[in-house]
């Protein structure tokens, strides 16, 4: 029976079989025999590990504290939990990502080794007693991991230059550990490059369990890269972008045997899209250069992709250059249009309005329009044209004209995609740059509101946003309606 219920998915085989395993104990304790042996509390134990109950991991430590306090009441012939029942729930508690899953795993740990100090050897912690401690750190997000996998890594690394030790130094040891470090804390960047570096010597020095990958890299440049403060951040963004080059030059030396891939490289550049400085362009330039020339060589797992490409653009776009976008297009022009995306149209998109182009209307729309034929556009890339709209005010009778093709593109929008927030605060605003005085901004407002009375997307943004620009009763002058009531379903039909 209790085979049965171990070998069953139903969701409440864990609690069946644990029902079996309590009353038979409860059985053979109340006739005095011995009561269930190791093999079936292992079993259940096992089942716990591999539920997906949220509790599974608490449950099966219960039950492994249970098995001890039988051991050390003398039935040692009858139940003795050993290093593989602890891993399991190890294992289980780091599944579970629970907040407090690193601190579990910890008391979990100390008691082994209290447990295998005072003589039980078969609890003596073990490789992956200490790397699914550090998984349960990681996982669980907890403030203090980066400290506390730094400490579980020490104790390894003192335990691996015991020839008497069971616990080895491996790829997934160093990569767990590097996952400790992604949280933006001021150290990480360094600390994850120091242990990068041991895990490098160790490679180099023979040790044929340890081999540095793709992934290694990309962690340690992620922990540069995800530094919180903006002042730490920029000298950490300096710093993945040094540790970078430096394993390029020492792949390129022969020196070492591995290269960060291009989400290693897309980690860095994208990073520097985040801020605003000086040398991001050139910085990101260099890398997407390095990316091109490591890819001709044959390496093609660093090939730019379109989330390199749409990188640059935003780079390009925040770099307040007055060539920004006309730089823009030349390097959009370069790419190959199959392998063009949603997001790297709408990053052109976004240089192009966000300059000072006179001809950039035009751009955009021929932009907008290729993305149509192509079938590679979104409701995104409507909100970034009448954006550009916003800023492109220039004199009475032009702006007049470019209120008009606002409304004609927000119709567009409308008749493709359902408006949101961005959509209409974008149109309200086009309303008031796009007007020479107070009284033609409170009349291209009302074209618009009535504009969304007739379509029925009359959101309440649209409302918030119409009450500010008038307060009291201007509404109703300016308007003809209050906007207090509820909006008719008639108004609000499409949204």
């Amino acid at each position: 029976m209790a085979n049965m219920y171990f070998r069953s998915a139903h969701d409440d085989s864990c609690r069946k079989l644990n029902d079996i395993v309590q009353e038979v104990e409860d059985v053979n304790d109340s006739v005095g025999l011995r009561s269930f042996d190791t093999f079936s509390h292992s079993v259940l134990i096992n089942k716990l590990s591999k539920s997906q109950k949220r509790d599974g991991g608490e449950k099966a430590f219960e039950l492994l504290t249970k098995m001890e306090e039988h051991f050390s009441n003398g039935n040692k012939n009858c139940v003795r939990p050993d290093t593989i029942m602890y891993n399991m729930v190890l294992a289980k508690i780091a599944k579970e990502r629970s907040y407090d899953g690193g601190a579990k795993a910890m008391q979990i740990i100390q008691q082994m080794e209290k447990v295998a100090n005072e003589g039980n050897s078969s609890v003596t912690p073990d490789t992956m007693t200490y790397t699914s401690g550090m998984n349960a750190w990681v996982k669980s997000g907890a403030d203090g991991t980066n400290k506390k996998v730094v400490e579980l890594l020490d104790k390894m690394e003192d335990l691996f230059v015991d020839e008497n030790s069971a616990v080895q130094l491996d790829t997934i040891v160093f990569e767990t550990a590097l996952q400790g470090f992604q949280r933006g804390e001021r150290e990480d960047g360094e600390t994850a490059e120091r242990i990068f570096e041991r895990m490098v010597t160790l490679h180099r020095d023979g040790n044929k369990r340890i081999q540095p990958s793709a992934l290694s890299c990309n962690l340690v440049l992620k922990a540069h890269c995800t530094t919180a403060k903006r002042s730490d951040r920029i000298k950490s963004l300096f710093d993945a972008q040094t540790m970078l080059l430096k394993l390029v030059r020492r792949y390129r030396r022969r020196d070492i045997d591995f290269l960060p891939d291009r989400i290693g490289f897309n980690t860095v550049i994208s990073s520097w899209a985040k801020v605003r400085h000086s040398l991001a362009l050139n910085n990101s330039q260099e890398l997407y250069a390095t990316m091109q020339n490591l890819c001709n060589k044959g390496i093609k797992d660093v090939a730019p992709d379109h989330y390199t490409n749409a990188a640059i653009l935003t780079i390009l776009s925040k770099s307040r250059m007055s060539n920004a976008a006309r730089k823009a297009q030349r390097f959009f022009d370069k790419l190959d249009p199959d392998t063009l995306d949603i997001v790297t149209y709408n990053c052109l998109l976004s240089v192009w309005a966000k300059s000072n182009e006179k001809k950039k209307l035009k751009m955009v729309r021929q932009i907008l329009e290729e993305m149509v034929k192509r079938k590679k556009v979104d409701l995104i890339s409507y909100n970034i044209l009448l954006n550009a709209f916003c800023f492109s005010h220039r004199n009475d009778v032009t702006n007049k004209d470019t209120f008009a093709l606002a409304l004609e593109v927000y119709g567009e929008l409308a008749a493709l995609y359902t408006p949101d927030d961005v959509s209409f605060k974008t149109m309200i605003r086009a309303c008031k740059t796009l007007s020479a005085t107070e009284e033609e901004c409170n009349q291209n407002l009302k074209e618009f509101f009535e504009n969304c009375c007739r379509n029925g997307l009359v959101g309440e943004i649209l409302i918030q946003e119409l009450k500010a620009r008038f307060p009291g009763n201007k509404c109703e002058k300016v308007l003809g309606y209050s906007l207090q009531d509820k909006p008719t379903g008639e108004w609000t039909r499409n949204l």
